[in-house]
C-alpha cells in the first residue's frame, strides 16, 4: 500500500470527520473507491492481522464501521461488476487513509505532473499502470526504475515484462472454482484430492497452505469469464480455499474465488461458464453450411449419428458424434485430431458440452466435463436430482504449431 503525501488529504479528513462524528450505534455506510493499486483487506483492524484479500484500484467498498484508533475501517466487498448476496460478501478491514473517490485517468495524470520527488512519481505511475496497464506507463516505469537505481524499483520493473499466470476456472456449485494454470506448455492443477482420513496430515495442510497462497495471487488478476453469446471481464476477488467430501470418502481442496457473477442488469439465473485470467478473442466462426461440412462428414465412421458441430474460432472445425470426437484444421479434411484409435499421434479426451475459447496469445483451449450438465445449467448454480457427480473437467491447450496440452481435474457435487 501507498499513501500521497496530498492530493487526496482533504478527501481522507473529510471521510474521517464523517465518521469520527457519528457513534457506532447510529453509524451509516457508505461507498467508497481504492485509491492506491492495490489494497490489502485484512481480518482485523492491524498492520499484522492476517491478509483476506487484494483490492485493485478503483474497486468498491461499502464502509460499515467508523475508523479505529489504528486508522481501520471495516469494508464489505462485493465482486465487481457483478450482482452478490449479502451471504456472499465478504467482511474486512482496511486503512481508513488508502480510500476516497474514483480515480480517473486524468487525475492520475494531473498528480503525476506535479510530483516533486521519483517516490511520487513512482507512486502515480503504479496507480496509472494498475487503472490501464499501456505500455506508455510500463516503459514511463521502466526509465525511471533505472535513472534512480533503486533495487526494488528495478526488480518490480523486470517483473511487468513477465506474463501474468493465466488461470483457469468454471462456474461450479453456483462459485467460480479453480481448476489449473497454464505454466507454459503444462498445465498445472490447482485442485488436491486425499482420503478423507488424512484430511488433517502435514501434507494435506501443506497442499492447502499452498492453494491459499495461490488463491491470494489470484485475487488482483482480471478474469475473462464467457458463456455462449457473451463475454466480459471483472475482478473476482473473495478467494477461499475449501475441502469438499463426498460418499465415497474422498475429498478435493480447490480454490474458489467467490460466486458466479451475475451481469448487473440481467434477470436470467443462467450464469457465466468459464473463467480465464488472461485476455479472450470474442470472434466466433459462423456455423458451416450442410455443403461446406460435407467433405468433413466423409471422414466420419459410418454411419453417422447425433452429429454435433462446433467451430471455434481460428483453425479447427469440431465434429462430435455419439460421444466420440474429431478435430480437423480447416480447409483439410482428414482428421488432426480424434478420441478414438483412428488418431495415433493426436489423441483427444471426449468430453460432454465443450467450450472453445482463444486467448489473446494464440492459444486455443477447449474445456469440457465428462459428465454431461453436471448441474443441469451448463456450469451454473446445482439443480440435480439427488445424485452424486463428480465431474472430471478435461482442458486441452493448443499453441499454433500443433501441440497438444491436456489436463484432467476432478471436482466434487451434490445436487438435491
Amino acid at each position: 500500500m501507498r499513501m500521497s503525501p496530498r492530493g487526496y488529504a482533504l478527501l481522507v479528513l473529510v471521510l474521517s470527520a464523517r465518521t469520527l462524528a457519528a457513534s457506532a450505534s447510529e453509524f451509516e455506510g457508505y461507498e467508497a473507491y481504492v485509491q492506491p493499486d492495490v489494497l490489502r483487506v485484512r481480518a482485523s483492524a492491524s498492520a499484522d492481522a492476517s491478509i483476506l484479500t487484494r483490492l485493485p484500484i478503483n474497486h468498491p467498498v461499502w464502509v460499515v464501521g467508523a475508523p479505529t484508533a489504528e486508522g481501520f475501517v471495516e469494508v464489505q466487498v462485493n465482486n465487481q461488476e457483478v450482482i452478490t448476496s449479502d451471504r456472499d460478501a465478504l467482511k474486512g478491514f482496511v486503512r481508513a487513509d488508502m480510500l476516497g473517490k474514483r480515480q480517473t485517468e486524468k487525475m492520475l495524470e494531473d498528480q503525476l505532473a506535479s510530483a516533486r520527488t521519483p517516490q511520487e512519481q513512482w507512486m502515480w505511475l503504479e496507480r496509472l499502470m494498475a487503472l490501464r496497464g499501456s505500455e506508455i506507463d510500463k516503459e514511463r516505469m521502466r526509465t525511471l526504475a533505472q535513472q534512480s537505481g533503486n533495487k526494488e524499483w528495478l526488480a518490480q520493473a523486470k517483473r511487468m515484462e513477465e506474463p501474468p499466470p493465466t488461470v483457469i476456472g468454471v462456474c461450479f456449485q453456483g462459485r467460480v472454482s479453480i481448476l489449473a494454470q497454464l505454466v507454459g506448455n503444462k498445465l498445472e492443477p490447482l485442485v488436491e484430492s486425499h482420503d478423507n482420513a488424512a484430511q488433517n496430515s502435514p501434507k494435506v495442510r501443506a497442499a492447502e497452505a499452498r492453494l491459499r497462497a495461490r488463491a491470494l495471487e489470484l485475487t488482483t488478476l482480471r478474469f475473462s469469464h464467457y458463456r455462449p453469446g457473451m463475454l466480459g471481464t471483472g475482478y473476482l476477488v473473495q478467494p477461499r480455499v475449501v475441502t469438499a467430501e463426498d460418499i465415497l470418502e474422498t475429498a478435493r481442496t480447490r480454490i474458489e474465488l467467490g460466486p458466479c457473477p451475475q451481469l448487473r442488469g440481467e434477470v436470467s439465473v443462467f450464469n457465466a461458464h468459464v473463467f480465464v485470467s488472461a485476455p479472450l478473442e470474442s470472434n466466433q466462426d459462423a456455423t458451416f453450411s450442410s455443403a461446406e461440412l460435407a467433405r468433413y462428414v466423409a471422414q466420419l465412421p459410418s454411419p453417422v449419428h447425433e452429429l454435433r458441430v462446433f467451430t471455434p474460432p481460428g483453425r479447427f472445425v469440431e465434429l462430435n458424434i455419439a460421444g466420440a470426437v474429431y478435430l480437423f484444421q480447416k480447409g483439410k479434411p482428414e482428421a488432426w485430431a480424434c478420441s478414438t484409435g483412428a488418431c495415433t499421434r493426436r489423441r483427444l479426451t471426449s468430453t460432454q458440452a465443450p467450450v472453445w475459447l482463444q486467448l489473446a496469445s494464440g492459444q486455443q483451449m477447449r474445456i469440457g466435463s465428462q459428465t454431461e450438465d453436471v448441474d443441469n445449467t451448463g456450469w451454473g448454480t446445482p439443480a440435480n436430482s439427488g445424485l452424486w457427480v463428480s465431474p472430471e473437467f478435461v482442458i486441452h491447450v493448443f499453441d499454433g504449431n500443433g501441440g497438444l496440452v491436456e489436463g484432467k481435474v476432478t471436482l466434487d457435487q451434490y445436487g438435491c
